[in-house]
């Protein structure tokens, strides 16, 4: 005779038990990304690394620290006003990519050709 359940239709049963303490999971927190973004520029300038000594001393790609750093070319109006927001958030309040977007509509709109142009003016 065989067995009536099957591997498919096998399930767990997970019941709370009171006497064992279950371990909190741990907050997540989040880093303001200008902010961490100047404290990688700090650490390049005082210790004198490059950008690659840099990743490797983080454990992450060259590619990243770059796209960190470039976080720094926003205005200084833009970046005081992020910085504001603290650091060590519970939730993300701001994230990198869209600072990053904020810098590229602003990239945009200094690259935006008049709405007119010289060929317009010599025909009109």
């Amino acid at each position: 005779m065989s067995s009536r359940t099957s591997p498919r239709a096998t399930f767990i049963l997970s019941i709370p038990r009171p006497d064992i303490r279950i371990a909190q999971r741990k907050t997540r927190r989040y880093r303001n990304p200008v902010i961490f973004a100047l404290e990688l520029q700090a650490e390049m300038r005082t210790d004198h690394l490059t950008r690659q000594q840099l990743a490797d001393r983080h454990g992450i790609s060259l590619d990243r620290v770059i796209q960190w750093l470039a976080l720094l070319k926003l205005p200084l109006n833009q970046l005081e006003e992020i910085s504001a927001l603290g650091d060590n958030w519970e939730r993300r309040v701001v994230s990198e990519r869209e600072i990053r977007r904020i810098r590229q509509d602003r990239r945009a709109r200094r690259e935006k050709p008049a709405p007119w142009t010289q060929r317009d003016v010599n025909n009109g």
